[in-house]
């Protein structure tokens, strides 16, 4: 099976299946796809959509995000969710940053607590799109914010975590997105627009350093922090995971 899945008008396209998992399983090919926003679909985008049989997809951008670049689903059988996390950079700062060094490492810093307010401020929101995963009931679901790689890489990180993927391969799976986003036009300064553009394995550990993963037993976590009641973990599993 093929994780990058290629298409004219959306970058950062991914299965998240065949990882494996902690307790010797597999996570199922075709249910699970991350993305970038879908405003850019063709005509040939549309069919290889249809074809994927997404039933399910769950917007993760603001009401102005999804105004200027509104989704082009054109199958009725698609239902989406809206889960909102706002874009966090504010772009005066970024936009008045050096384009330099000293710019570039005030953007990390920049990302770096805005990574941290993911978990301080939307632990319920993620923990209502894993309940959304689960009411699928094993139909392929894709998740996507704007560029597919910062508030959708925190989803699918817990969502890999949830199904007991090790941290390792969802660090790995983070990174991806170096290599498959497409960059927006910018006038930011270059320096920091590349930046913006990356993804750093040091973002993804502020985050879960913030929520609680490294000093919590994960069942904890995900019931006290996501509000995951019991057996919600063990029901994705039976979902999302077959034998290895």
């Amino acid at each position: 099976m093929q994780r990058l899945i290629t298409f004219e008008g959306v970058s950062n396209f991914r299965d998240l299946g065949g990882y494996d998992t902690e307790d010797g399983g597999r996570l199922r090919w075709s249910r699970l796809y991350r993305s970038s926003n879908l405003s850019g679909m063709t005509e040939t985008d549309q069919q290889l959509f249809e074809a994927l049989g997404i039933r399910t997809v769950i917007d993760l951008r603001s009401v102005d995000e999804q105004a200027l670049r509104p989704n082009r689903i054109r199958s009725p059988l698609v239902r989406t969710e809206a889960m909102t996390i706002p874009p966090q950079v504010p772009t005066h700062v970024a936009a008045a940053l050096s384009d330099d060094e000293t710019g570039a490492a005030a953007c990390r810093g920049l990302l770096t607590d805005i990574y941290r307010s993911y978990a301080r401020n939307y632990a319920r929101v993620i923990g209502n799109f894993l309940q959304t995963v689960s009411a699928a009931g094993g139909q392929p679901v894709l998740f996507h914010c704007s560029a597919g790689k910062d508030r959708t890489g925190v989803m699918s990180a817990m969502l890999l975590l949830a199904l007991d993927v090790p941290l390792g391969t969802v660090r790995t799976d983070y990174l991806l997105s170096r290599d498959h986003f497409r960059p927006f036009p910018s006038t930011y300064p270059k320096m920091v627009q590349a930046v913006l553009d990356g993804v750093e394995d040091g973002y993804l550990t502020a985050f879960l350093e913030e929520v609680g993963y490294f000093r919590m037993p994960r069942d904890a976590l995900f019931a006290d922090v996501f509000g995951l009641r019991d057996g919600d973990r063990r029901a994705l599993k039976n979902l999302l995971v077959e034998d290895g």
